[in-house]
């Protein structure tokens, strides 16, 4: 597929940069691009840089060999940013004869945040990022991260139940609760904690159990209670409700 770049330099070739075989030297390739970042790195900031306080740098270098370039041609390398990610950024680099158009090597590069005093990574800095974006055009260079998803366990199922049901519920069965405590438990029943919510939250029977707000077994568990709910059967006259015992 062809690529646009924005960014290209001509390269002068010298007599010791060619092989026995008349061909552009292998190692040679690495520093013409090398010249390209550079050169690139200044257009885009739109001053010369100090690489001596260099806050990228190279992670990553691949090159692929397409065709030969002779001592003859008209060459240049040609540079552009092909995605941006927090800690890091992509490069695409072709030297190409300028005259037939013809690629003769691609090069793919990960440039990186340096922190010079740590010696350690860090992220690319939104200076960098804006102006590699301002400088190709294309808003859409950015690289979303993808996390990997683990399976929800238990633990967090209860978490983010107990994190759905809101303070007024608890309220509720705190007061009913303590109102009816009596030698070491109490008796809660359904529907009169029904009628104290509605009261509370304006809410309907049918949102506070189609929300599981009534589902408080495992918060009152997780402090300190043995809780048992206690269903009403259809042959029973008895109300459904809700047992609390100190653990």
């Amino acid at each position: 597929m062809e690529q646009n770049f924005k960014h290209e330099i001509p390269l002068q070739l010298r007599f010791n940069d060619i092989d026995i075989l008349g061909h552009l030297n292998n190692s040679v390739y690495f520093n013409f691009f090398d010249l390209g970042k550079s050169r690139y790195f200044e257009t885009v900031r739109g001053e010369k840089l100090d690489w001596h306080n260099a806050d990228i740098v190279i992670a990553s270098i691949h090159a692929d060999f397409i065709a030969p370039v002779f001592f003859s041609e008209p060459v240049a390398v040609q540079t552009k940013v092909t995605g941006i990610g927090n800690k890091s950024f992509k490069m695409l680099q072709q030297i190409i004869n300028t005259q037939t158009k013809q690629i003769k090597c691609i090069c793919t590069s990960i440039m990186v945040g340096f922190d010079i005093k740590t010696a350690s990574a860090k992220e690319i800095s939104e200076e960098w990022k804006q102006d590699i974006i301002e400088y190709e055009g294309r808003n859409d260079l950015i690289m979303i991260t993808m996390t990997k998803v683990q399976p929800i366990n238990p633990n967090e199922i209860i978490n983010e139940k107990i994190k759905a049901i809101p303070d007024q519920v608890i309220r509720v069965f705190n007061e009913l609760i303590a109102r009816n405590w009596n030698n070491d438990r109490s008796i809660v029943f359904a529907n009169e904690a029904i009628e104290f919510i509605k009261f509370l939250t304006g809410a309907s029977k049918d949102t506070i159990i189609q929300n599981h707000w009534l589902d408080v077994e495992p918060l009152y568990k997780k402090n300190g209670y043995e809780v048992t709910y206690h269903e009403s059967q259809a042959d029973q006259y008895f109300p459904s409700y809700y047992e609390f015992r100190k653990s």
